[in-house]
């Protein structure tokens, strides 16, 4: 999953925009990640911090995300 465009309400914020930047700064946290899947859900929770969301948990992050189900999240702050 590739985050590019994160929006809430009135507010967005281009992750692209950041360009080479976002992917760098994540890159700086990969080698702490076993496998791409929790890369990509710390991206996508990151992206989801970026949003200014009124209130983030595992739940809004998910919605915020696309995912189906806050299970992603709730495994990278706690297990992964």
């Amino acid at each position: 999953m590739v985050i590019s465009v994160v929006e809430y309400g009135s507010r967005s914020l281009d992750l692209d925009a950041f360009g080479e930047g976002f992917g760098q700064f994540m890159g700086l946290f990969a080698s702490r990640f076993g496998r791409v899947e929790p890369r990509r859900n710390a991206a996508a929770f990151v992206g989801t911090l970026l949003a200014h969301l009124p209130r983030v948990n595992c739940w809004t992050a998910a919605e915020h995300s696309g995912y189906q189900s806050q299970d992603a999240f709730q495994h990278l702050l706690s297990r992964a």
